[in-house]
C-alpha cells in the first residue's frame, strides 16, 4: 500500500527543498536496511502495536517455515 503524495505543484517554492531534506537521515537508514535484510518492518515509535503485530507474524512464519 502506498501513501498519497502532495503534488509538487502544490507546495509553495519557498519549502520545497526542505520538505524534501526532512527525515532524509531515516529514509537512508531504512533503504540500508532494505538493502540488508530480507524482511523490513518499518513503524512509528508511538504505535506499539506495529511491533507487536509484525513480531507476532514475523515469529509465526518463522516456526512455519522450519
Amino acid at each position: 500500500m502506498t501513501r498519497p503524495i502532495l503534488d509538487e505543484a502544490a507546495i509553495h517554492p519557498a519549502i520545497r527543498e526542505k520538505i524534501a531534506r526532512l527525515h532524509n537521515d531515516l529514509i537512508q537508514q531504512v533503504q540500508t536496511a532494505i538493502g540488508s535484510h530480507p524482511v523490513v518492518v518499518v513503524g512509528l515509535s508511538g504505535n506499539p502495536f506495529v511491533g507487536s503485530k509484525a513480531r507476532k507474524a514475523l515469529s509465526g512464519r518463522r516456526r512455519l517455515s522450519r
